[in-house]
């Protein structure tokens, strides 16, 4: 009888630890299912890699997580909540780690003047996408022992996910960068430049319209083909970016033709005159060398400042007829009105 209480004693426990276990992993599964939803619910965030981070330590009730990712063969911290880990950890753990597997240390920082946050358990995980290596989360926990590999799968699985998110976020940023990037050049592209121009000339009333048109690009194409005639493009535009302000917008508005919007509510017109025409003079001195062949290219510029009635469309129009009575009266140069 004894011995029959007992078997069904140990019987029973053994059901309720199988029980206990079964309920935490549908709880995990459970617990993927929502960390993937949410994950798929923010790639378009700008604080992408924080909100990341945050369900990180959330799902996993830890103290510290640092995201890495690797750019240009180089570690790069994305995000953390642990300063201290940007700076240290990776230079002490992930410079020494190249494994495909979680990794668990459970120790303190050799040196102890290192040791601010008091972390002893560590837990490093590779994100992969393929057979690729994209980066690591690294984890910290105050208790020695916190981590252990019975939840390696599940941890697996997450890092898995947060991978993926990763590569679905740069591919919405690549996307939403090319839907106002002009391709070729980089500069905004024509329809982004009216949506942005539109919302800074109803906040400020004194600003400036520049058309820019490179002289004679035709005759460059026809004697050199389309791709230097992109070369050319691609140097011009480049001229410009590095000679505007940051406050300034600069976009291809088609063909060889770029428009510039300059604010002009701290500088006088006479000050937006020497800027534009010593990008005239800069596009003028720099010769393109393709192969035997130089090309001496120049541009003219037509510009044109609003008054507070001014509409954007107006300001433009003026700007575009300006530019082309400066190539009508021997180009290169520089019409104000």
């Amino acid at each position: 009888m004894n011995n029959t209480i007992k078997a069904y004693d140990y019987i029973n426990e053994e059901f309720k630890l199988y029980k206990d276990e079964m309920e935490k992993k549908v709880k995990i599964l459970e617990n993927i299912v929502e960390v993937e939803f949410y994950l798929n619910s923010i790639v378009s965030k700008s604080d992408f890699f924080k909100e990341v981070n945050n369900i990180i330590i959330s799902a996993l009730k830890i103290d510290y997580s640092t995201i890495y990712l690797i750019e240009n063969d180089k570690y790069v911290a994305k995000v953390s909540n642990n300063k201290f880990s940007m700076k240290v950890l990776e230079e002490k753990y992930i410079y020494l780690y190249d494994g495909i597997d979680v990794s668990i240390f459970n120790m303190e920082y050799e040196n102890s003047k290192d040791n601010i946050t008091n972390s002893k358990s560590i837990m490093l995980i590779p994100l992969i996408l393929g057979d690729r290596i994209i980066g690591y989360i690294f984890l910290e926990h105050s208790e020695k022992g916190y981590f252990s590999y019975k939840y390696q799968e599940y941890i697996k699985k997450m890092a898995n996910l947060i991978a993926v998110a990763i590569k679905n976020a740069e591919l919405y940023r690549k996307l939403k960068l090319a839907a106002k990037i002009d391709y070729l050049t980089g500069l905004y592209n024509r329809n982004y430049f009216y949506n942005r121009v539109a919302k800074s000339s109803r906040d400020r009333k004194y600003y400036a319209i520049v058309m820019i048109d490179i002289d004679n690009f035709k005759s460059i194409n026809d004697e050199y083909g389309h791709p230097v005639g992109d070369i050319v493009i691609k140097n011009i535009s480049q001229i410009i970016m590095d000679n505007i302000r940051e406050r300034d917008i600069a976009a291809r508005y088609g063909g060889e033709e770029i428009i510039l919007y300059i604010d002009n509510e701290q500088v006088n017109e006479e000050e937006i005159y020497n800027m534009i025409d010593d990008i005239r003079r800069k596009i003028a001195n720099n010769s393109i060398i393709i192969e035997e062949d130089i090309i001496e290219v120049t541009a003219s510029f037509g510009v044109s400042f609003s008054k507070s009635e001014d509409h954007i469309d107006d300001v433009i129009k003026e700007a575009d007829r300006l530019l082309y009575k400066a190539k009508s009266i021997g180009k290169n140069r520089v019409i104000i009105h």
